[in-house]
């Protein structure tokens, strides 16, 4: 798995502690499993970009929060980023 997704699992996990949520109640808002929830949430399981979006809306946060957050973690040396055009 690509760091960048273990990371924004991560980030996910700190955002939903961080306002005191139980994965049971993101899991049914975000409408997925609270298994698949833990397993993002521990960085041993990629999250699609469908259900990144449904659980930014259920924990109330902008993707591209939790992922610049998330992207700022890893280090440039050794990651690959989208070259610009």
């Amino acid at each position: 798995m690509h760091a960048l997704a273990r990371e924004v699992g991560l980030a996910l996990g700190e955002t939903r502690k961080a306002q005191h949520r139980k994965q049971t109640e993101v899991a049914a808002r975000a409408r997925i499993s609270v298994p698949l929830l833990s397993r993002v949430e521990n960085g041993h399981r990629a999250i699609t970009l469908g259900d990144l979006f449904d659980v930014c809306e259920a924990l109330n946060v902008n993707a591209s929060d939790v992922v610049g957050r998330a992207e700022r973690r890893i280090p440039v040396i050794g990651c690959r980023r989208p070259r610009s055009n």
